[in-house]
């Protein structure tokens, strides 16, 4: 990991005498060795034959590559799921990878990782098994993820954790992304219990006069009105992970200024509104660790389907969530192609931007393009994303039972 971009000490070390620091090196910083690497970029002309030295680079660079996978990807840089690219790679001592994505499914393109991996993870759910042990947050992350934990989740019978991710620039989308979290919330997933009088929901929805929320139905309201007589779940603790500060407000408003059915008590929290996205920011990768791990803390989860943030809270809890249809840009169609405000999906995440290019495919050196979806058979395309990959999970008994979580 690039210490100036990721410091190890945010992590446990992954095994004994091991840590995620890169060895001490004599010839400068991390990124001294990725612009060494860059010479030999991945995909343009950074090799001419197995072993030889690039053009215009000296012996000391030949010992390094580079590697983009970052959202700007595109069919060049592609080439490191290629087999002839990555037995050139395994010649070199050196990899400098770029990337904010989870691009682990790319890697059942080549076949040798195919093979390896299926041989490791034949259930294909590798970031369940991998990510809770190998990405422990360190000491002093943990005890405050621990404080945040009896303090805001704990003193509930039922936790609730919502990832809201919206691309949109403005707010005039945020009364409609709302009401479809709530009809997910309350009439999908019963994680949070009806406001009554209905008009109550008017709080969220009003600014676009969107009415999908407030479609509560009878038998819906009857199933959670059985709940709350048995004492099935009572009080309810909400977390919400999300860089608009409004999302949090207008819940809390909701559940403190309407009704909620009798006998529940519902309280809505957030750990930080940081506004937008600053790559680069370690205090904000901190509270981005320490919410994904809550979140991963919670017995129900639905995470926006366009977003590794709430992808990776599922996969560190190992459950599956349901994936929210929330964001207009690449869903502008919700109402009429009839997608549902939610539904559950698979616990492993989703490579956003494989396909992310005009021709949708990889294209390796001697060969015909062709799509990722006919090169590996256990890929599928991304639950409501069509630029993006994931793995195609077995439905056996391990996966089934996430289904029922």
């Amino acid at each position: 990991m690039n210490p100036e971009c990721f410091p190890a000490r945010l992590l446990c070390n992954p095994f004994p005498y091991s840590s995620w620091a890169p060895p001490a090196l004599n010839k400068g910083s991390f990124n001294h060795m990725r612009l060494r690497a860059e010479k030999r970029r991945i995909g343009y002309n950074a090799f001419q034959e197995p072993g030889a030295p690039a053009p215009n680079t000296t012996d000391d660079d030949a010992d390094a590559v580079f590697s983009n996978l970052n959202y700007s990807v595109n069919d060049t840089d592609l080439v490191f799921f290629c087999s002839q690219e990555q037995e050139r790679i395994s010649a070199v001592r050196f990899l400098a990878l770029i990337t904010e994505e989870y691009v682990l499914p790319g890697l059942y393109l080549v076949p040798e990782f195919d093979q390896e991996l299926e041989r490791l993870f034949p259930d294909r759910l590798p970031l369940m098994h991998m990510a809770r042990y190998l990405l422990h947050p360190a000491n002093y992350l943990w005890e405050e993820i621990t404080r945040a934990f009896r303090a805001y989740l704990a003193p509930y019978q039922h936790r609730v954790g919502i990832q809201i991710r919206d691309f949109t620039p403005s707010n005039s989308s945020e009364g409609e992304a709302l009401s479809r979290v709530l009809h997910c919330a309350v009439n999908i997933t019963h994680g949070l219990p009806p406001v009554l009088p209905h008009d109550q929901w008017r709080l969220l929805a009003g600014k676009q006069g969107t009415a999908n929320a407030s479609e509560t139905d009878t038998s819906d309201l009857e199933s959670i009105q059985k709940a709350a007589a048995a004492g099935t779940v009572r009080s309810v603790g909400v977390l919400v992970a999300s860089l608009k500060r409004s999302y949090t407000d207008a819940l809390h408003e909701l559940y403190t200024e309407g009704l909620p059915l009798e006998g529940y008590n519902v309280a809505v929290t957030s750990l930080s509104h940081e506004g937008e996205q600053k790559t680069g920011d370690l205090l904000q990768l901190e509270r981005a660790l320490k919410e994904m791990w809550l979140l991963s803390m919670c017995d129900l989860l639905l995470v926006s389907d366009s977003s590794t943030f709430g992808y990776m809270a599922a996969g560190l809890a190992g459950v599956s969530p349901f994936s929210l249809n929330i964001v207009p840009r690449m869903n502008s169609n919700w109402l009429r192609n009839g997608r549902p405000a939610c539904s559950i999906t698979t616990p492993e995440p989703c490579y956003l931007t494989l396909l992310d290019n005009k021709q949708q495919h990889v294209q390796c050196p001697g060969s015909v393009p062709t799509s990722p979806l006919n090169i590996s058979s256990k890929l599928k395309l991304c639950h409501g994303f069509k630029s993006g990959v994931v793995l195609d999970v077995p439905k056996n008994e391990l996966y089934m039972s996430f289904h029922q979580t």
